[in-house]
This record gives C-alpha cells, sequence and structure tokens, in this order.
C-alpha cells in the first residue's frame, strides 16, 4: 500500500510538471507569433505601410517671417511614427518637387519610445519651418528622399496675385502625384495625389 502511495504522487508530480512546460512553450509560441506579425502592444512589423489620405493630419507652409517660400507640406501620420515630407520649389513655374520619409523609431521590432507620439511629431515639424524651436522635439531616426521619377507635377494654374514686402507673387495651384515606393524592412508608401498652393514671383 505504501508503495502505491508513493507512485501515484509520484505520477501526479509528473503530470504537472509535463502540462507547466506545455503551457509555458504554448505560451511562447504565441508571444512569438504577436511579435512577428505586429500585434504585439506597442510593437510596428517591420515594413509600415504608410497611406495617406483626406483624413490624414497635413500642414502647409508656403511663406516665413521675410515673405512667400518653397511649399512645405507635412503628412503626419503619429500611428506609424512617420512623417511624409514634399517640398515644391517657387522660383519658377517648373516646380522642382522632392518628397522624403522620416521615421521616428528604429526599423525593427521593438517597443516604441513612451515620447513618440503626436505632440512630439508635431514639435518636430514646427522646428522644420518655423524660429520658435521646441527643444523636446522628437527626432526620426531615419529618414529615405524618394527617387525623382517617384514625385511628379500633374498640372497647375494661376489663380491669384499677392503682394508682400518682397514684391508681387502669383499664387498657382499645383496638383502633383507621389508613385508607391518602398525601403525593404522600413515603410511601404501607397501612391497618392493632392494639390498645393505655391506662391511665385511675378517678374
Amino acid at each position: 500500500m505504501k508503495n502505491t502511495s508513493t507512485s501515484r504522487g509520484t505520477f501526479t508530480k509528473t503530470k504537472l510538471l509535463w502540462m507547466a512546460s506545455l503551457w509555458a512553450i504554448l505560451t511562447m509560441t504565441l508571444n512569438i507569433d504577436a511579435i512577428a506579425s505586429g500585434n504585439e502592444l506597442n510593437i510596428r512589423p517591420r515594413a509600415t505601410p504608410l497611406k495617406i489620405t483626406d483624413e490624414t493630419p497635413t500642414m502647409q507652409i508656403r511663406s516665413s517671417m521675410i515673405g512667400y517660400r518653397d511649399t512645405l507640406i507635412f503628412y503626419s501620420l503619429p500611428d506609424q511614427r512617420a512623417v511624409v515630407k514634399i517640398n515644391i520649389d517657387n522660383k519658377g513655374t517648373m516646380f522642382p518637387i522632392t518628397a522624403t520619409v522620416f521615421l521616428f523609431d528604429a526599423n525593427a521590432d521593438f517597443l516604441f519610445d513612451a515620447n513618440a507620439d503626436q505632440e512630439g511629431i508635431d514639435k518636430w515639424i514646427n522646428n522644420q519651418h518655423s524660429d520658435a524651436l521646441f527643444a523636446d522635439a522628437l527626432e526620426p531616426t531615419s529618414r529615405y528622399t524618394l527617387p525623382k521619377n517617384k514625385a511628379k507635377i500633374l498640372s497647375f494654374s494661376a489663380a491669384e496675385t499677392v503682394s508682400d514686402s518682397l514684391g508681387q507673387h502669383i499664387n498657382y495651384t499645383v496638383q502633383f502625384k507621389i508613385r508607391s515606393t518602398s525601403q525593404k524592412g522600413s515603410f511601404q508608401l501607397k501612391p497618392f495625389k493632392d494639390d498645393a498652393s505655391v506662391f511665385v514671383k511675378k517678374n
């Protein structure tokens, strides 16, 4: 009888240990799957899809303290910790255009910086065009300038003539498009079109 009781106790302990090990393996597998798919809390997939829509927070800058300047457009994507910047030159009606993607965290699966939020990104955008600088703005960890063939001016038309301290300027409505662009392990920018207001000095 004594031997039988000991045997049963050993069996129960062995079974409990086996079940605990199985649960640990299952939990580890689920965590790995979540991280791989980017569904773990505060985890970003390796290639972030960047999609700009009519609802995307947008800031368009056309002037500075001394007058009209190149047009800057900032598309803020705080959920993806990214900003897409468009620069359209205002020195003539050729309208050279440049597009740049800024990412605010490293290109890997890991926890986000707790300060990587909308306010920090907005402060960084402000610092790109304003003399009133924020010392605590976020700084991008990487930037990618799109190839020239990925940004194209589609059309433009003169809207009105205005004056400032530097003379008269013609306000042009400029339509442009950005083609789909991807950077392996970093982002996938979806194609989009938009309009910009560009002030060109009148000759």
